[in-house]
């Protein structure tokens, strides 16, 4: 039997956090058959975004059967739970892993597509603005994918596109900001929607924050590689956020809140070159305090205290 750990929310809490805060979408990186019963048991109306760890993709790639099984246990035996996506790896490494990972899309879409689920359930994978080759995102209508794995992701786009299915992508401002040396305060406020000199003119589209710049710059690296013509499936954020703390006064509850806001707002208005409403997964619901992690804000991207407090 299992116990469990005091002070740490319990699986039907978590789900009645979701229900109670107006949340709609829950994504899991990998599967939780107690959250997943948990979901099943209240019969919610949370999408649920399912999540196949790097580590099991070449399982699912090299064996048909193992797939076949995996969407079986993990998505037929849960009648009731509302599964909007299969999310097979998460930024996986494509310069050396791209055909697993197709081979692995198309086993579990071929099950799915036995089940007669194919166009209910989505199957994806996530990216992150690390494939791009313009790390400065400027001018964003230049972005492209890095060379050594261009050629792969037009093979990933060309399935999508077949079944109509959207890309994820991870777009994480405070990443960029923690990654770059000489990052300064106007680039803080920049990557916190604030008012900043480091905004970025790309002919008569004008770019004021960070957020913006990567996801333009993915839409075009995205087009690059789809033969020059619009992705119609479209992007879907798999992930975003801001760290309450963990790197110096740039993590901190203020600029959390100021982020999570800003973000909310933007779900309506999208971006400078695709003014239309995005869709947007928010890491995370709480803080994981003992995640075994070698970076402190890594820790601290939760909406909430893991005792159920909210951050902000």
């Amino acid at each position: 039997m299992k116990t469990h750990i005091l002070g740490l929310p319990t699986y039907q809490e978590v789900v009645g956090v979701y229900n109670e805060n107006g949340i709609p979408r829950i994504r899991l990186y990998e599967v939780d058959r107690d959250m997943l019963q948990a979901l099943d048991s209240a019969g919610s109306n949370i999408e649920v975004m399912l999540g196949i760890p790097n580590d099991r993709v070449e399982t699912l790639a090299m064996n048909p059967a193992d797939a076949e099984t995996w969407v079986k246990d993990n998505i037929i035996n849960y009648t009731s739970v509302d599964f909007k996506y299969i999310v097979v790896g998460n930024e996986v490494d494509l310069a050396t892993r791209a055909s697993v990972l197709q081979n692995a899309l198309q086993n579990i879409f071929q099950v799915l597509r036995k089940q007669g689920r194919e166009t209910q359930i989505k199957v994806t994978t996530a990216i992150g603005a690390e494939q791009l080759s313009n790390q400065s995102f400027n001018p964003p209508s230049r972005g492209v994918f890095k060379d050594n794995v261009a050629a792969s992701m037009g093979n990933i786009l060309k399935f999508l596109n077949e079944h109509g299915y959207p890309l994820l992508v991870n777009v994480h401002p405070f990443k960029c900001y923690a990654a770059k040396s000489d990052a300064d305060s106007q680039y803080l406020n920049f990557a916190l929607f604030k008012p900043s000199s480091h905004q970025i003119r790309d002919k008569a589209l004008l770019y004021s924050n960070l957020f913006d710049a990567i996801l333009d710059s993915l839409h075009a690296a995205v087009e690059n590689a789809n033969k020059g013509t619009p992705f119609k499936p479209g992007l879907v954020i798999a992930e975003t956020g801001w760290p309450s703390a963990g790197f110096g006064t740039a993590a901190s509850v203020a600029n959390a809140r100021t982020f999570i806001s800003k973000i909310t707002e933007k779900l309506e208005k999208g971006t400078p070159k695709y003014p239309v409403p995005i869709s947007v997964y928010i890491t995370s619901l709480y803080d994981e305090k003992m995640k075994n992690t070698n970076t402190d804000w890594d820790k601290n991207w939760g909406l909430f205290e893991i005792d159920g407090r909210p951050n902000y």
